[in-house]
């Protein structure tokens, strides 16, 4: 899911659903957008005190730019952060092994229907619910 924010050079200063809009006919976006949110500072959205907290990489704090992405564990107490620099799909592996946890007792694809599985087999892009963007 992406969250629009304002907060980098103001350059998304339109209202969520005109953000909405756009980047679907502009940028093909399939994945859910929400509302527009601070990532930063003394307004920044509970969601994103969370995943700057929890994050189980080197970097903790502040988001310094856009479309940084964090992909929360099956466990949902942990998440790994990823510099704007890598695209989505270059963090395909990191959300397959984490779909893939049942030998340490975590949720898994395998215990999913056998239609879920061919799904996300086939996909070309990241489950949408695991990959979180400003």
């Amino acid at each position: 899911m992406g969250f629009p924010c304002n907060q980098f050079l103001s350059q998304e200063p339109d209202d969520a659903a005109s953000v909405d809009q756009c980047v679907r006919v502009k940028h093909g976006v399939g994945f859910p957008l929400m509302e527009k949110v601070d990532v930063n500072g003394p307004e920044t959205h509970p969601v994103w005190q969370w995943l700057r907290m929890a994050n189980s990489s080197d970097e903790q704090g502040a988001i310094p730019w856009n479309f940084q992405m964090f992909l929360v564990g099956p466990d949902g107490q942990h998440a790994t952060r990823f510099a704007n620099t890598k695209p989505p799909l270059a963090i395909r592996g990191e959300i397959e092994a984490s779909l893939h946890v049942a030998a340490d007792g975590g949720l898994s694809v395998q215990s999913g229907s056998p239609d879920a599985k061919a799904k996300m087999a086939g996909s070309a892009e990241p489950s949408p619910a695991s990959v979180m963007a400003s």
